[in-house]
């Protein structure tokens, strides 16, 4: 009776694909702050404030890394590796602008990418789409 509640099976697949995509679309509205001039001072005010070496410089990039790992992840597209500018990110927000507080949208961010850095895309992707053409090219 309670054997389906501990497998990953195909639903619990679609899930996580469906909380990609979510977080995808979370961190490209965070990445968008990049064309709003008045944020992008804040935040590189802030990034001064903390010691943060070429503060626009990284805080430019720290958004270009946010909008294209966002779309990476809602298209599951080089997933792992669009984790890891998003995770950097992360904790450069969490544990040096935030001084290290586990309770901000930061940190929760930070952890979903670790999962998708580890467990990878799923099977709505494209990296799946590639991944199953190759394997059937290599036959």
């Amino acid at each position: 009776m309670f054997k389906g509640i501990f497998n990953f099976n195909t639903q619990s697949q679609y899930g996580a694909d469906l909380i990609r995509i979510i977080s995808g679309l979370i961190i490209i509205t965070f990445g968008m702050e990049i064309v709003d001039a008045e944020k992008l001072n804040g935040y590189t005010e802030w990034a001064t404030d903390v010691g943060i070496p070429f503060p626009y410089f990284m805080v430019y990039i720290g958004k270009l890394a946010e909008i294209v790992g966002g779309v990476c992840l809602i298209l599951g597209l080089f997933t792992r590796l669009a984790c890891i500018p998003l995770m950097m990110t992360m904790f450069v927000i969490t544990f040096i602008l935030l001084d290290g507080n586990p309770k901000t949208g930061s940190f929760y961010l930070l952890l979903i990418f670790a999962i998708y850095f580890f467990i990878g895309s799923g099977k709505l992707s494209i990296d799946h789409l590639l991944l199953k053409r190759r394997s059937k090219l290599s036959v």
